[in-house]
């Protein structure tokens, strides 16, 4: 190189990478869980993910990102629940579905509870808000006290959630009184008798 003259090499297949903050991320939660190198965060005042010199808002904490240790969404929501009934001997596999529900495993793994009665978390069940726009906790339910209804309580770091439209109702067990037919024919032809 001389004489002030500069030599540039470009690579044949240049690779760039565009990303729009907002786009498909329309939930606190879904917006921390975008790629930390695109730099996403919540802005807290206008409720959308944008880039921290698009949130106007004047004080630290109306934007989070993912790096921030003490970013937390707020407004979670408990939404549907699936099935909605199941036997008071419990372990049903109760599927929770909502909005911000933690941003990782950790965050719910022993703060899921119908009525006052842990729900055992399903780790390989979790489902982040990368995988899918609601957020879904499977739990394995506990034995009821009696049949009839139950609040489902999520404590997320120390905040409590319920909703009080959304409750799983406890049924009173089966109990077989009679099996019809009382016999039937094994495998050798001869009559199965009580």
């Amino acid at each position: 190189m001389g004489c002030g003259r500069a030599e540039l090499t470009v690579s044949p297949h240049p690779i760039a990478h565009l990303y729009k903050c907002p786009a498909l991320r329309e939930s606190c939660g879904l917006c921390l869980k975008a790629d930390p190198r695109f730099e996403c965060g919540w802005c807290v005042a206008e409720r959308r993910c944008s880039l921290r010199p698009h949130c106007p808002a004047d004080s630290p904490a109306s934007w989070m990102h993912a790096h921030h240790g003490s970013s937390r969404c707020a407004d979670p929501k408990i939404l549907k629940l699936s099935p909605e009934t199941g036997p008071r001997q419990g372990g049903t596999r109760l599927t929770i579905m909502g909005e911000n529900l933690g941003l990782r495993f950790e965050d719910v793994r022993l703060g899921v509870r119908v009525g006052k009665v842990l729900c055992s978390p399903v780790e390989s069940e979790y489902i982040s808000a990368e995988q899918r726009n609601s957020r879904e906790i499977r739990c394995l339910t506990p034995p009821g006290q009696s049949p009839g209804s139950a609040p489902i309580i999520i404590n997320i770091n120390r905040a409590q959630l319920t909703n009080p439209e959304v409750k799983y109702n406890y049924t009173e067990d089966p109990t077989i009184l009679k099996i019809d037919p009382e016999w039937s024919i094994n495998r050798w032809g001869r009559p199965n008798l009580p």
